[in-house]
Formats: structure tokens, sequence, C-alpha cells
């Protein structure tokens, strides 16, 4: 850890974290709904784990559980046999970033019942995958 205090330190024990970013309008927004029979177990352990890293508001149960990572903001929501994870920011770098951490701790949490975690973008594009441009042809 780093002597140099933080631009956003982190809420005291007992102290509501606030969320910088709320009530600005995201440029990007992405959504995963992952079908699990055990939605609200995924979620709580998600929370939990990552709450240590950064603060969560909501249990994803009763409210959206959501947290800012960086510069965009991460969001968990159980639902019937579903757990919907999202992610909104302003740069693509930090909505990918989002994604990632979501994704792959839910991954490795739910190894064994083999989840997949598929990104959609809001205008219902898949997240984009690096594609190699093109070779020229001679």
């Amino acid at each position: 850890m780093s002597g140099t205090p933080s631009a956003f330190p982190h809420p005291a024990p007992g102290e509501t974290p606030v969320d910088r970013t709320a009530g600005r309008a995201r440029a990007i927004g992405s959504r995963a709904d992952v079908a699990t029979t055990a939605p609200a177990r995924y979620a709580k352990q998600l929370i939990a784990h990552l709450g240590r890293k950064v603060p969560f508001t909501g249990d994803a149960v009763t409210a959206p559980a959501t947290a800012v990572i960086g510069a965009a903001t991460a969001g968990i929501v159980v639902g019937e046999g579903v757990l919907t994870l999202e992610a909104a920011g302003d740069d693509e770098e930090s909505v990918a970033r989002v994604e990632q951490v979501l994704g792959s701790h839910l991954e490795r949490f739910a190894q064994r019942e083999g989840l997949t975690v598929r990104w959609v973008r809001d205008a219902g594009a898949p997240t984009a995958t690096p594609v190699p441009p093109p070779e020229e042809s001679a």
C-alpha cells in the first residue's frame, strides 16, 4: 500500500459509501444475465469478497448492490434463477475492467456449476472481442 492518499477514500466503518458517479449519464453500459440455481448465494459471495476492496450499497436481493470500481460503476441484482451483473462508465477501459472483475470472480466461484458470463452492451451488441485487422491482399 502506498503512502499516497486516495482521491476517493473508503468510508469509515458505519459510514455510507458515496457514489460519486451517481446521477450522471453513463456513455457505456454493459449487462450479463447469468442463469443459475443459486443467484442469491453467488451475489452474497461476490459482495462479501469484493467488498473487502470496495464498499457496496444494497444486498442484491432487496436492493441492487452497487459499487464504484475505478471510474465505473458495478451492479449486482438477484432475480428468479438469474444473477444480473451490470457495468457502466464513461470509457471502454473502465467498463471492461468492471466486466473483468465481476465476470472472472463469478466464474471462479461457480466453477463447479460451469457458469459462463457473457456481457452485452446497452445497444444489444455483445462486448467487443479484439479481432486482428485483416491482412492486405497483395
